[in-house]
């Protein structure tokens, strides 16, 4: 199953899939593979299209992608301008005749988070050892009591 890559963002590589090519021959989907299908649309639909317009890149990638798959968007390939070319592939994800699937970059580097994680607060029985010197045993009673 070819994909062509639509964006790659710090999370995922976002792949366009004709749905024929995405299905390739299944007749049921998974529950996980229409959840990835739910989460490209929502992903194109939060997209502006006139900034991805503006990334001849990607409008070179879909250009070619509507051209190898769609044959009936040969115009649209060659003629069309940026924008109706990425407000046509958004309708299509929208229609599910092109899928847009997230998977994992392919970076040689590790993935830092850069959220940071909030600080747990210590037990009231990890307090009572630390702060009053309390065995494990010690604690667990006084909390019992």
């Amino acid at each position: 199953m070819g994909g062509t890559e639509l964006k790659t963002d710090s999370l995922h590589r976002w792949m366009m899939y004709s749905k024929d090519a995405y299905e390739s021959g299944r007749i049921f989907l998974t529950t996980e593979q229409k959840r990835e299908v739910e989460e490209g649309k929502r992903f194109a639909q939060r997209a502006y299209a006139d900034v991805w317009a503006r990334d001849s890149a990607v409008v070179q990638r879909v250009r070619s992608f509507l051209g190898k798959n769609f044959h009936w968007h040969q115009r649209l390939e060659s003629s069309g301008t940026d924008l109706e070319v990425i407000q046509t592939l958004q309708s299509m994800i929208h229609g599910e005749s092109v899928v847009l699937i997230a998977e994992q970059p392919r970076t040689g580097g590790a993935w830092i988070d850069p959220t940071p994680k909030p600080k747990g607060l210590p037990s009231f029985r990890k307090e009572l050892m630390t702060r009053l010197g309390m065995s494990y045993d010690a604690a667990t009673a006084y909390i019992d009591r």
